[in-house]
């Protein structure tokens, strides 16, 4: 029987995750946001940052990364 929690061992690199697109933080695989993007941090499940627009604008944006929020 097992407990259903699970030690992953490892992290997980947010920027193999989401992407920058045109200074929305949006869920990709291989996403690669930190070229584009700065001050990054995480509050809790959220991953926020200043990105890079189009208009070569830094504008703030943030996602939540809970795949499975309750």
């Amino acid at each position: 029987m097992t407990s259903g929690i699970y030690n992953v061992g490892n992290a997980i690199n947010p920027n193999s995750c989401f992407a920058n697109a045109n200074g929305k933080l949006v869920g990709q695989l291989w996403g690669g946001y930190s070229g584009s993007c700065k001050d990054v941090g995480l509050s809790g499940t959220i991953l926020h940052a200043n990105c890079k627009n189009t208009a070569g604008n830094y504008v703030y944006t943030s996602i939540e990364t809970n795949l499975n929020p309750e």
